[in-house]
């Protein structure tokens, strides 16, 4: 209330913001605009109707994160700006994900215009040492808006070669100057290959199915006594013929049990008996079979062989949004989602994009996804710790794989080891949308990081593997040290001690 008062606004307690009473005492019958900006989006449309119904002149400025809702209330509502948080950010992970330097991606100049962003550049890094700004902004076809982090600079100035350029422009043309991450050989060394070639007994055999063993196994032995049995009747090669012809219920009629003989009818009558049941069981676990197979080549349960894909972990709102966003620019997709539905399903088919329904946390999940050959990785899904652990996943294969997490709960991230992060500003996170965006982070060593709360209670109770305290441990080896940082621009918010 205090922050409130302090820059000349007027705060009103004891009220809700979707009752008459609430916004009468705002004076919502004199006011120009109402900002509804509530993380309830029900709430925020209520109050809306509630200020239109009470003064019909006023603008109506409202928060939605469902775009296909805040679309349909924009054509409805006149004089109304509703904007789609899951939209906005979803453009800034997409630019991200295809430029690891980038701050901030929005479509511009229209909402569904192209996608642009704002992006880091080293000026000897893509060619313009020596360049004035404005022959600069002509050879990467953008806007360069600050150098060195000065945003006033004369444009006849000549930029040195490790000068820090902050350039705005279109992501596709950006691209090309934008830094590649390593990409990690998936191939054995020589030495590796030729040692499991010459010791092949380290491999495991395929696993028969037991189901499948056991049929053949009850085939085979009513085969053998049929023919075993028939064969001092027609002979040993036209009993095999008898058998089989009977317990594949063929039945040619040329050659005939003994009618006069009742052990060979009963013979007969058990032998197609057994052969209905078998060739019954056969043919539904080779359906159950070929379902299966079929299943999983639908959901994507199938490695990928894609070079230079960038893999989606969740495909909720927002995910959705940078799916649309990325194949708009013609980049390879691989689709993570636990439950897709029906619409994401039929896209995937028709945009041709691999879908794989399971958990991006799972190590087999992620090693059907050639992340040695990934562009990138986005994790999107609703809980913080999963995104955290499809991150680690990820860097565990591919060390250089940029990497780009939405973190709902910002105050839920702590500050990791200051060199394993090398970023403009140290910064982790940015505020983007009500969210906390986690630019493409060098996560080598956060595995081996532990959160150290302004409590001090996190894991161990504040105490090490050796039972000393953290901070004592921190202070007497010079490689585990305190490191501070900045998240999201609050100054000294978390603290990590690396083990």
């Amino acid at each position: 209330m205090l922050a409130v008062e302090g820059i000349g606004a007027v705060f009103i307690a004891a009220a809700r913001p979707d009752s008459a009473e609430g916004l009468d005492r705002a004076g919502v019958h004199h006011a120009i605009t109402i900002l509804a900006l509530s993380p309830d989006d029900q709430l925020n449309l209520h109050s809306a109707l509630l200020a239109r119904d009470a003064n019909p002149r006023i603008r109506v400025v409202l928060r939605q994160f469902n775009r296909t809702l805040a679309y349909k209330i924009e054509q409805n509502l006149p004089n109304c700006s509703v904007l789609s948080l899951a939209w906005h950010s979803a453009a800034t992970y997409a630019a991200a994900a295809i430029d690891p330097s980038c701050l901030r991606g929005l479509q511009f100049p229209e909402p569904d215009g192209p996608l642009t962003g704002f992006v880091t550049r080293i000026a000897e890094s893509c060619g313009v040492p020596g360049d004035t700004i404005a022959q600069a902004e002509r050879v990467l076809g953008a806007r360069i808006l600050a150098v060195d982090g000065k945003t006033g600079f004369a444009r006849e100035g000549v930029l040195a070669g490790r000068a820090e350029l902050v350039v705005y422009g279109d992501i596709t043309r950006l691209e090309s100057t934008a830094p590649l991450p390593p990409v990690v050989s998936a191939r054995l060394p020589l030495g590796l290959r030729l040692r499991s070639l010459l010791h092949p007994a380290g491999r495991q055999p395929p696993r028969l199915n037991p189901i499948l063993a056991r049929l053949a196994a009850a085939a085979l032995v009513v085969f053998l006594l049929g023919g075993w049995y028939f064969h001092t009747v027609f002979g040993w090669l036209d009993a095999v013929y008898f058998v089989v012809t009977t317990m594949t219920t063929t039945g040619y009629g040329d050659l005939t049990p003994d009618r006069n003989n009742p052990v060979d009818i009963v013979a007969a009558i058990l032998l197609m008996l057994s052969g209905i049941i078998l060739t019954g069981l056969f043919i539904a676990f080779g359906a159950s079979l070929l379902t299966r197979v079929h299943w999983v080549t639908m959901q994507g349960l199938r490695p990928v062989h894609r070079r230079g894909h960038i893999v989606v972990c969740g495909a909720g709102s927002i995910g959705s949004g940078v799916i649309d966003l990325l194949l708009a620019l013609g980049k390879r997709l691989v689709v993570i989602e636990i439950s897709p539905d029906a619409a994401i399903v039929e896209r995937a088919r028709e945009q041709h994009f691999d879908l794989l329904t399971g958990d991006a946390s799972r190590d087999a999940t992620l090693d059907l996804r050639n992340l040695n050959a990934a562009h990138g990785v986005i994790a999107l899904t609703n809980v913080d710790t999963l995104n955290l652990e499809i991150a680690l996943g990820a860097r565990a294969r591919n060390p250089g794989l940029p990497v780009v997490l939405r973190i709902a709960e910002a105050s839920e991230l702590c500050r990791i080891d200051r060199p394993a992060f090398r970023f403009r500003d140290d910064l982790l996170g940015r505020s983007v949308g009500g969210a906390c965006l986690c630019r493409p982070v060098a996560l080598r060593r956060i595995a081996r990081a532990r959160c150290v709360c302004r409590s001090g209670v996190r894991g161990g109770r504040g105490r090490n593997r050796r039972g000393r305290p953290a901070n004592s441990a921190a202070r007497s080896d010079p490689d585990r040290r305190l490191a501070r940082g900045r998240l999201c621009d609050r100054p000294r918010f978390r603290r990590a001690r690396l083990r």
